[in-house]
């Protein structure tokens, strides 16, 4: 059964020598016209492209297997209709091994395969979450440690701030939550910039000039009124 694309989806599956993004609702049928765009540079009559040239990477394992397993049925349908397709055959053999993985399995693939090149261990491992913590909160600990040492006043002033009596759990716990939200930033280090940004004042402004002074002066009008 043929499917009937729209003039949008045909842009996509059709368009060639350049760079798109594609942002759609979930269940628009993203995956389908991406299976599509893949099937029809395979079977592009003028440039053939073979399914282990390229690079198809999803976010879940689920989602790849989701992935793999529709291209090998786009390709068997193909096969179907031209089965003395040496090309479709071909590709047949090559979907099992083409790099259709989540961006971490292809950099575990990378490593593995090319570990005499980059300079890393093939027997890596990677860390379990508690792992993880424990060496972010190895880390905190040193740096603060270190600015304990530093004795820098506006340091200083910021535990007095933030930690009640001699225990600086909270100073911690605020660092290692800033440090995840910025990771979730493609540029960090200007996420943070933006962040203190926000709380410089130019000649003249007020606390309730500001998004988060505004915050808090309703927080502690509610506050007095119970």
């Amino acid at each position: 059964m043929s499917v009937s694309w729209t003039d949008d989806q045909k842009k996509v599956i059709a368009l060639r020598g350049r760079s798109i993004l594609v942002s759609a609702a979930a269940g628009s049928g993203k995956t389908a016209v991406l299976v599509q765009r893949i099937l029809s540079k395979i079977t592009d009559q003028d440039h053939p492209v073979d399914i282990d040239r390229m690079l198809i990477m999803t976010f879940t394992r689920a989602a790849a297997g989701e992935m793999k397993e529709r291209i090998a049925l786009a390709l068997q349908e193909e096969l179907y209709k031209d089965p003395e397709n040496t090309h479709l055959q071909r590709q047949m053999t090559l979907v099992h091994t083409a790099q259709i993985s989540t961006i971490d399995g292809f950099c575990a693939y990378l490593v593995k395969n090319y570990f005499h090149r980059i300079g890393l261990d093939p027997a890596y491992r990677v860390a379990e979450e508690g792992e993880m913590r424990l060496f972010k909160e190895e880390v905190v600990s040193k740096l603060l440690n270190d600015a304990y040492e530093e004795k820098d006043p506006d340091f200083l002033k910021l535990v007095e701030c933030l930690t009640p009596g001699k225990n600086d759990d909270i100073l911690k716990d605020q660092i290692l939550e800033l440090y995840e939200k910025a990771s979730t930033d493609p540029e960090p280090e200007k996420w943070l910039e933006g962040c203190i940004a926000g709380y410089h004042f130019d000649e003249g402004e007020k606390i309730a000039d500001k998004e988060w002074g505004r915050l808090l002066l309703q927080d502690a009008g509610e506050n007095l009124e119970e």
